[in-house]
């Protein structure tokens, strides 16, 4: 059991370190502060996923591309776990994920709900899921 627990304390003695060396690089960047998510390495592959928690709130990194998006880890409709939704390209919407209980399909940029109206075009129901702008540094994803 001591082994364990000096594991976790090692563990999150390296990400206070990490975040630490990313705070003071980001410092005087924009208005916001950002906070550190994960190591860029952990998204390495594209449509990599990883569930975090930053300040208390469980988020979903996703990487598409060279792009890496960050939202509420549950659907803002039922709470699924959109860890498991399928990503997809909509034109006029960039990459968009699926609820994997409703099949509701949500920006990842925007937090839009899209649907199709009755001719077929794509609509977008205003902003519901909470998304999260991120960048990288430092070989971190920062939130």
């Amino acid at each position: 059991m001591g082994g364990a627990m000096e594991a976790d304390s090692a563990s999150a003695a390296s990400r206070d370190a990490a975040a630490s060396v990313v705070e003071a690089s980001v410092s005087g960047d924009d208005d916001a502060p950002f906070e550190f998510a994960a190591r860029l390495d952990q998204l390495s592959r594209d449509d990599a996923r990883l569930q975090v928690e930053v300040r208390g709130r469980h988020l979903m990194l996703l990487r598409r591309g060279d792009d890496v998006f960050a939202m509420d880890a549950t659907c803002y409709h039922m709470g699924a776990p959109l860890l498991h939704g399928d990503v997809e390209d909509v034109p006029g919407h960039g990459a968009c994920i699926t609820c994997p209980w409703h099949h509701y399909q949500i920006s990842m940029t925007t937090g839009e709900r899209l649907y199709q109206d009755m001719t077929k075009k794509t609509c977008a129901l205003p902003k519901k899921q909470r998304v999260h702008e991120t960048k990288t540094s430092a070989d971190a994803v920062l939130v």
